[in-house]
């Protein structure tokens, strides 16, 4: 499912009932959690197309959910292990709940778009 977006990977699973498996219990920080969600959900999209502003380097370490992550708990101080706030950042995501403003999101003062 290379290339899918968000949406599109979301949307069967959504519609089946089907959850995405939980991380193994094991302390980790916010920083590296990422990589446990890709491991678990290898075919999740990364989004991380995003190039450096200062380099025009791509970061592929700036994935979809490094930023999500960053975005739940520092941006809007969510705690981490309640799957209802989970819930509230995934709708932010989609524009279902609250509205996610560039300026705040993880990443918007090193990121910039790649030219096509």
């Amino acid at each position: 499912m290379a290339g899918a977006t968000l949406r599109e990977w979301l949307a069967p699973r959504c519609a089946s009932g089907q959850s995405p498996a939980a991380p193994a219990q094991r302390r980790i920080g916010p920083n590296q959690v990422w990589r446990v969600v890709y491991e678990k959900l290898p075919d999740l999209p990364k989004e991380n197309h995003y190039v450096l502003r200062e380099t025009g380097e791509v970061d592929a370490d700036n994935t979809l959910m490094r930023r999500s992550i960053r975005y739940h708990i520092f941006v809007k101080s969510r705690p981490p292990n309640y799957r209802l706030d989970w819930k509230l950042t995934l709708a932010d995501y989609l524009d279902a709940n609250e509205f996610i403003s560039e300026s705040i999101y993880p990443g918007h003062d090193l990121l910039g778009e790649k030219w096509r």
